[in-house]
């Protein structure tokens, strides 16, 4: 997206560990991504010989999925994130946004950023059905719209 981004990860235990800071306590993950956008916001503004922040908004993150209570909306979660250039018509099919992690789900590109497999059994898909569920298309009408 032209002005923000989505990830959605498997957090394990050693990433959810708090520390504790002078006046706040994070966990490893959210300091781990502090650190990634503080640093990439420093090495932008030098090539740009500028200041300041490149992000209007603090980041947001928000748990999906807990073995606790049962509910897991990471499948939700993920269409959501494919859709959005869809739904902010930048693109009109979900495979031509290059920015995106769907083209490698549906098989389409073969990136190495995400790992299908592991995100194919924690949404409990496949590939033809993880295409249905995103693009909202039925099992006939993929071959047609997708490629």
């Amino acid at each position: 997206m032209p002005n923000h981004f989505h990830f959605l990860l498997q957090a394990t235990s050693d990433s959810v560990l708090t520390k504790q800071g002078q006046l706040i306590t994070q966990t490893e993950l959210s300091d781990g991504f502090r650190q990634l956008l503080s640093s990439y916001a420093q090495a932008i503004n030098k090539q740009e010989n500028r200041t300041g922040s490149l992000f209007a908004q603090n980041t947001k993150a928000k748990l999906v999925g807990c073995h606790e209570t049962k509910i897991d909306y990471s499948l939700s979660c993920l269409n959501y994130i494919h859709q959005n250039p869809v739904q902010a018509s930048l693109v009109q099919v979900l495979k031509d946004w290059p920015y995106s992690s769907f083209p490698d789900y549906a098989n389409f590109r073969n990136g190495t950023l995400c790992s299908k497999d592991i995100a194919y059994q924690l949404i409990d898909a496949d590939w033809i059905n993880f295409i249905q569920f995103s693009s909202g298309l039925l099992p006939e009408d993929i071959a047609v719209q997708l490629y």
